[in-house]
């Protein structure tokens, strides 16, 4: 998490508490506190080339389901 930026961390902890559809909608904006769904959308771009995440259909899925479970209880 340290090499990874704000916006990065924010769209992971999303994901995480709320899941991967629909991650640029008004919703998950404003559970991560991010007001802009570009910045979004590159923040999932690069997670998904660092190979933090997955995009599969429709979603955004984690590649390591652990790492999901721990984000949940932490408190960001």
């Amino acid at each position: 998490l340290r090499q990874l930026t704000d916006f990065q961390t924010q769209c992971l902890v999303g994901i995480a508490k709320f899941g991967g559809k629909a991650p640029t909608s008004t919703a998950f904006l404003k559970s991560t506190g991010i007001s802009q769904p570009s910045s979004v959308s590159r923040a999932l771009k690069k997670l998904v080339s660092i190979r933090v995440i997955y995009h599969y259909g429709d979603e955004y899925r984690f590649v390591n389901p652990f790492l999901s479970l721990w984000l949940q209880n932490r408190d960001f």
